[in-house]
């Protein structure tokens, strides 16, 4: 079984990697691995026209994944916790729990000395 695998695999491999089945495919040889698609010419210029904020961005690394983790938390900022992260920056620590059914977070900046308090969007201490 274990050999049964590794060999539809390596076929797998070897029908997108070759570049013989590219043109076969009529695709070029880059562009044949699974889960691409092809591009049109109106896709391509739609692209084009599109401004840089809402192309979509590539993410390929762990540190780019938690660069853009923290930069989808911070415009999802409202109210309160916008404010203390404009006035603090990004907390050092920050603990998140359910009491009662309602989420309580806790933010801690040992620099300043300070804890801020959160039930919801609303600061609370």
């Amino acid at each position: 079984m274990r050999y049964l695998a590794t060999i539809i695999i390596v076929l797998v491999l070897a029908l997108f990697l070759c570049p013989a089945t590219s043109t076969v495919f009529n695709t070029p040889a880059h562009a044949a691995y699974a889960g691409d698609r092809t591009t049109t010419e109106k896709e391509t210029e739609q692209d084009t026209d599109l401004s840089e904020y809402e192309t979509k961005k590539l993410v390929r690394s762990k540190h780019e994944r938690k660069v853009e983790r923290r930069t989808n938390w911070i415009e999802g900022l409202e109210g309160d916790k916008a404010r203390i992260y404009e006035l603090y920056g990004y907390p050092s620590g920050k603990y998140r729990e359910e009491v009662m059914g309602t989420v309580v977070e806790r933010w801690v900046y040992p620099e300043h000395g300070v804890t801020f308090k959160f039930k919801g969007k609303k600061l609370t201490r």
